[in-house]
């Protein structure tokens, strides 16, 4: 059933109609006010972040749509690493969603090594930092040969 999207906004869809659509290996779209702005190419996605970009996941790589469906950041970062709960033998980490934008950066990793990205899909920081976390208000905390400390982007 159609429902109204806002006009700033981005949400996923999944291929099929409702007797079809099968959530074992789904395919995913972006679609806005105004429909589908991508096609059903997409293995998972994450939330609509309020800078209005959107991580998406093809052949398990991470990259970023903009509203307008564009991929200003291409699929090939891993995603971020967290707490995995379920085992009782002691915590462990497993890779999940990545990042979302925030003050308009997103913090991203390759290789083992996290950097930064700006809106537009421009490299706001080099690949350097072992460790790295959502920028607040053009900073982040970033870890550095084994030191934690803040950045600025945007410089």
């Amino acid at each position: 059933t159609p429902y109204e999207v806002g006009e700033n906004v981005l949400v996923p869809v999944i291929s099929g109609t409702r007797e079809s659509y099968s959530l074992e290996s789904p395919m995913y779209a972006l679609a806005g006010s105004q429909g589908l702005k991508t096609d059903f190419i997409y293995e998972n996605t994450g939330k609509c972040s309020w800078d209005g970009m959107m991580a998406v996941c093809r052949d398990g790589r991470w990259g970023y749509c903009n509203l307008d469906g564009a991929e200003v950041i291409p699929c090939e970062y891993d995603g971020a690493d967290y707490v995995d709960t379920s085992n009782t033998e002691g915590l462990s980490f497993v890779q999940g969603i990545p990042y979302g934008y925030s003050s308009g950066y997103v913090a991203v990793r390759k290789d083992g090594l996290w950097g930064y990205f700006d809106k537009s899909g421009q490299a706001a920081s080099p690949f350097v930092f072992e460790d790295a976390r959502p920028a607040y208000q053009g900073n982040a905390w970033v870890k550095y040969e084994g030191q934690w400390g803040v950045i600025t982007l945007g410089q």
